[in-house]
């Protein structure tokens, strides 16, 4: 279950520079598109105004600019606070730069997929920090400012939230705290609380009395961790703004540097929070005490700047002083600092084993990756956003992210490799990467952009403090460097310390090589630093290269190149995903891929992958799906203004490609399709009414695969029609009992399909039927008998072209024109004129009359039940006899050549009597079976008894229901795959309720049935058809529209035996049922009725049967 969220004024993220502020705003935006942030969202992403100002700085300055925006949004002149009344603003600092990841920590890709199916972006921290304190901290809390930093990964029960009428704030502030044993608090800060959970004091790296002072409860050890996570009451913000215009803390602002002011730096906890706890005094706040580094006292000799200081946090003490600072502590919350100084090994372990808990995802160990089948991965590998070739070999508790390792390459234990591309790839040395290797490439602006990689020991220890860097060199990566004989060494011991906040560390010496002379630099030159034994060219070129440090790197990465990188990288998976997903049609919806394709403006990419698919696999099913996928993307191009999906596909431009497929010249149609494609993606509609065209070149290819059901049409040759005689076939209608939808195609062949249904007759009779007879003359009169001359229509066919519009399902007679065709008595392909070719293959022509008592739109199944009428006489006209499973088939077939794309389980429900479950397995060629229920003479009275069938006297319209349907089936949206799953199972438990005889049973297989159509089918329920069932449900076991839905007939289970009366009289009263109808119905055991009529007048077949010879 998702989690609601909170709906946020303003996203504001804090950088140290433009040109990462500009990369992550291009990210949230990117986010925006897709969804995941609100459209109506302000993102603003700013660099701080000058390097230093701290974390209260920043949120200070970034305080001004959302405020200052927003009263310029509300046609304010000048800054107000009155714009913070009502806002909910959240502040994000994306602070120091991360050596494992060059995107900072706020963009650390985590081990966390989807829950279903796959992801339109990678969940980064950034994502799980806004979803947590969105979801499980902000939601429903007041107005106000959050601040929140992103050097930690955070986690809490994802069906977790504060509860904040239990909250005291009084405009004051809140700080959130988490559990941790002292030894983790020891290395950051912790929270003393005291009454009213009123914050004391706040200790920061204390010592063991200090952190002990601190604990809840005296039974543990345990005491409340600073999470880096803020909360400020709107009265609070409002105060903290004030301070922007009061010197010195202007200089926090860009104001304040825009004045020529020096920068001032502002700690978020140290100066801003600390003054609101009940026990810091005043002396010690102001002469920094309390407030150096790590909240220790500032030891520096009294100068201008600590004067400057001094006076700042005089001023903070004036306005911050009297509010109070609640804090919340959550017990079931984690907390994971993103430690720079740790080895790669360490961070490896925590984004294995310490993912945040997100709500709708889950810890995987194979995040957004493509391994080829013939590579081995060992034991406790993590692959995030990365694609393995065939052949390769990856060894156990190595973490690969955003790379491509090509074929055949051997990585060994213990590693990390982050930014290696398939180019790089290609080039490592002897295609080994050894054991306990790390390895970092990223684009960097040294001198020029190129992408540079740094490699060293997982175990090393770049950014930890030490005062030699031979020290840090020997002890960290002892065994690698020291046994070169000391060819590398002295470089190391002389390497040129630059500026840093760090002292001498590893990560400042010159050893990443970035350009030669007259040489290519890459990957292996890096390598040669883990190399136990390194040749005397390859130290040559290593010396000559122009090399700088580790920090050099992270301080120039070039971020906007760094993120296309990831997204390209991304894409490349989503291709490999794509194809395998396809081609072994796996129930995995493809949505998210194209969503980000589509937005990141990478279609073409994505639509030329899919129209190879739809060549390369040689198969109708997976040609259609990538077809019906290309209408996605086409349909994501297009957005809100392309205007409603389902509409007319048959554009004269189209036809020619369209043909093809009838043809089944794929290839050719494929590529014809796609240069249409190109001419008409300039426009939101041009998009909408291509991705129609797909949608009918899905439908053709849907019809390829269902006329694989033709193998069943088993034929008995028999003897011709006699002339004056009619051949007659009288058929019940049906009504579904269960699992509807499910003998749909594609869905009863790619999924599988059963359904529970019972033959009926209404009022006594069957009211569809069809009867052939021969004529002497050689025409072909098609008779659609309506309940009086008026309503009855006849057409004489003298020509075969009169039948070439079989397949438009509104031209008169179309249905029995494609009977015709198929039944092999109209061949369209032979040169013979129709008055020879019936009079030398049937001596005559014929006269076919149909009929129907059901009113257009009944929901009955009455065409496939027709069309089964229909093909049983003219299998006997033309001289052959079918069964029932020949009929069924048939039908199938039909309702393909009218691209009606009709399922299976009318026929099965008019053809066959009684009650009978029908299924087909998922696989090609679709082949359907029947099962007959247990309906004993006793049990079949005692349901005709309970049984009600009404007429709602709303007509039903069921073709869009099937094209939305088909389109979410092809998507695979998540709903529509449970739901597919529920309508079988759900039949199968109709099919035991039937043979146990329980109408009880069957009546809530029914109830539930509904619910299930109306998931499938959104729209299938009008509410005239919703108030009439709310009226009779406390009579009833269960009632249903029939079939699709959406009007036509209802049927009603009833817990009593009630008369017809007491349904009208229940109805009667109900807004818009004024023209419902009860009909008397009765399970019809029989079936399709056989019969022939030993005369020639004509007969009103409304009026019943006359004179009959049963066959």
């Amino acid at each position: 279950k998702i989690m609601p969220a909170c709906d946020w004024t303003a996203l504001v993220v804090t950088c140290k520079t433009k040109d990462y502020a500009d990369a992550i705003q291009a990210q949230l935006e990117m986010r925006q598109k897709l969804g995941e942030l609100s459209k109506d969202l302000m993102i603003l992403c700013i660099e701080d105004p000058q390097e230093g100002l701290g974390s209260g700085g920043a949120t200070l300055n970034a305080l001004l600019v959302v405020t200052e925006l927003l009263s310029a949004k509300n046609n304010y002149t000048v800054v107000t606070s009155d714009v913070l009344k009502g806002a909910k603003i959240l502040i994000l600092h994306f602070g120091r730069y991360f050596p494992y990841n060059p995107l900072g920590r706020g963009f650390v890709s985590l081990a966390l997929n989807p829950e279903v199916g796959e992801s339109d972006c990678l969940m980064t921290n950034f994502d799980a920090l806004f979803k947590t304190v969105s979801t499980n901290l902000a939601h429903n809390s007041p107005p106000g400012l959050w601040v929140c930093s992103s050097d930690m990964l955070i986690s809490f029960p994802h069906n977790y939230a504060i509860n904040w009428d239990s909250v005291n704030i009084n405009d004051g502030a809140v700080c959130i705290s988490v559990p941790s044993t002292k030894q983790y608090a020891s290395y950051h800060g912790v929270y003393k609380i005291g009454a009213d959970n009123k914050v004391e004091d706040l200790i920061f790296r204390g010592d063991d009395a200090q952190i002990s002072a601190c604990t809840l409860n005296s039974t543990d050890d345990l005491v409340p961790l600073t999470t880096g996570i803020v909360f400020f009451s709107t009265f609070a913000t409002e105060r903290l703004l004030t301070t922007h215009n009061t010197p010195p803390l202007d200089a926090c602002t860009y104001m304040g540097i825009d004045s020529g002011m020096d920068p001032l730096c502002l700690s978020l906890f140290f100066d801003i929070l600390l003054p609101l706890a009940t026990d810091v005094n005043e002396k010690e706040f102001i002469k920094g005490q309390r407030s150096g580094a790590f909240g220790q006292e500032d030891k520096k000799p009294l100068g201008k700047d600590k004067q400057l200081m001094r006076n700042a946090r005089s001023v903070l003490w004036k306005h911050l002083r009297d509010l109070p600072l609640t804090a919340v502590h959550i017990d079931v919350g984690s907390h994971c600092y993103l430690d720079m100084s740790e080895p790669p090994s360490k961070y490896c372990d925590v984004l294995l084993n310490q993912c945040p808990e997100i709500s709708g995802f889950k810890p995987s160990k194979q995040v957004h990756s493509y391994v080829h089948s013939n590579s081995v991965i060992g034991d406790k590998v993590l692959l995030i956003n990365s694609i393995i070739d065939s052949g390769v070999t990856v060894g156990s508790n190595t973490t690969i992210i955003h790379s491509h390792i090509t074929e055949n390459m051997i990585i060994g234990k213990n590693c990390y490799l982050c930014g290696i591309d398939k180019q790089s790839s290609f080039v490592v040395p002897n295609s080994n990467i050894p054991s306990n290797s790390s390895i970092i490439g990223t684009y960097v602006n040294l001198p020029t952009t190129a992408r540079v990689f740094v490699s060293m020991h997982s175990q090393g220890k770049l950014l930890s403090d030490n005062d030699n860097v031979e020290d840090v060199t020997i002890n960290s990566m002892g065994e690698i460097i020291s046994t070169q004989s000391n060819v590398i060494k002295p470089e190391v011991e002389h390497a040129k310390l630059l500026p840093f906040s760090y002292r001498n560390v590893l990560a400042k010496a010159k050893l990443v090589p970035m350009l030669h002379s007259n040489q290519a630099v890459n990957i292996s030159d890096s390598m040669v630093l883990l190399k136990k034994h390194i040749s005397k060219t390859e130290y040559e070129k290593w010396l000559s290269s122009v090399r700088c440090s580790f920090c050099e790197v992270l301080e120039n990465v070039n971020h906007m190149k760094e993120f296309k990188y990831g997204m390209n990288m991304y894409f490349d998976v989503a291709c490999k995903k794509v194809s395998e997903i396809l081609m072994q049609n796996h129930d995995i919806s493809l949505l998210p891929f194209f969503k980000m394709f589509t937005v990141n403006g990478e279609h073409g990419r994505v639509l030329e992958l899919l129209d190879q698919i739809a060549i390369d696999s040689k198969r109708p099913d997976i040609s259609a799906r990538a077809f019906a996928c290309i209408a996605d993307v086409l349909g994501f191009m297009a957005g809100a203004k392309g205007g409603l999906r389902s509409g007319p596909a048959s554009n004269k431009q189209w036809k020619q490609p369209l043909h093809y497929l009838e043809e089944g010249r794929i290839e050719e149609g494929v590529r014809a399709l796609a240069n249409i494609r190109k001419s008409w993606i300039n426009h939101p509609d041009q998009l909408t009414r291509a991705a129609r065209h797909y949608e009918g070149a899905e439908q053709i290819l849907i019809r390829h695969a269902v006329m694989s059901v033709s193998s069943f049409v088993k034929l008995v040759p028999s003897v011709q029609a006699q002339s004056n005689t009619w051949y007659i076939a009288e058929c019940p209608a049906r009504i579904d009992l269960s699992g509807g939808w499910t003998d749909t195609p594609p869905v009863c062949y790619e999924h599988g399909g059963a359904v529970v249904n019972a033959a009926i007759l209404l009022d006594g009779k069957r009211p569809i039927g069809a009867r052939i007879r021969k004529l002497d003359t050689p025409v072909v009169l098609l008779t659609l008998l309506g309940q009086d001359d008026s309503s009855t229509q006849i057409i004489e066919c003298t020509s075969k072209e009169q039948f070439l519009d079989y397949y438009q399902p509104q031209a008169p007679a179309a249905l029995l024109k494609a009977c015709f065709i198929l039944a092999k008595i109209i061949d369209l392909e032979s040169d013979v004129s129709l008055e020879n070719h019936l009079k030398d293959e049937f001596g005559g022509g014929f006269e076919l009359q149909t009929w129907s008592m059901l009113p257009r739109g009944s929901g009955l199944g009455t065409s496939s039940i027709l069309a089964g009428a229909v093909m049983s006489v003219l299998y006997r006209a033309a001289g052959y006899s079918a069964d029932a499973d020949a009929i069924i088939h048939s039908v199938l077939l039909v309702e393909q050549m009218l691209t009606t794309g009709g399922g299976w389980q009318d026929q099965v429900g008019g053809c066959i009597g009684g009650v009978k479950i029908g299924r087909s397995e998922k696989i090609l060629p679709l082949r359907v079976t029947v099962e007959m229920l247990v309906l004993t003479d006793e049990q079949a009275e005692k349901f005709n008894k309970h049984l009600k069938l009404v007429y709602t006297g709303k007509t039903r319209l069921a073709r869009n229901l099937l094209q939305n349907v088909l389109r979410n089936w092809y998507a695979r949206r998540t709903e529509i795959l449970d739901i597919c799953k529920g309508l079988k199972e759900n039949a199968e438990d109709c099919a035991v309720a039937f043979n146990e005889g329980s109408i009880e049973r069957v009546g809530k297989c029914v109830e539930a049935y509904w619910k299930q159509k109306k998931m499938m089918a959104t729209g299938c329920e009008p509410e005239v058809c919703a108030r009439m069932m709310e009226a009779l449900r406390p009579y009833c076991y269960g009632q249903s529209l029939c079939g699709a839905g959406g009007g036509g007939f209802m049927y009603v289970l009833m817990k009593e035996e009630h008369p017809n009366d007491f349904i009208r009289d229940i109805l009667k009263n109900i807004k818009g049922a004024q023209d419902a109808v009860v009909y008397n119905v009765e399970i019809d055991r029989l079936g399709m009725h056989l019969q022939y009529l030993m005369h020639t007048t004509t007969h009103n077949w409304y009026a019943g049967p006359t004179h009959v010879t049963t066959t």
